[in-house]
């Protein structure tokens, strides 16, 4: 085996692996995403409300 393919084998091995890191990444955050989704929907659905959010320049700390 050439120090050439060895290479290739070697650089196509690494790029598989970095692959299935993002995939099994992707997939653990599509879960905890549909967690929240569902957590947001039984909140919604006991009637908890988010405190209206104010769009004004000032910050807290300069208030």
């Amino acid at each position: 085996m050439s120090a050439m393919s060895f290479a290739l084998l070697l650089t196509t091995a690494a790029a598989t692996a970095v692959g299935a890191a993002a995939l099994h990444a992707a997939h653990g955050l599509r879960k905890q995403v549909a967690g929240l989704r569902t957590e947001l929907a039984e909140g919604r659905a006991l009637g908890a409300s988010v405190p209206p959010q104010s769009r004004h320049a000032a910050t807290p700390a300069e208030e």
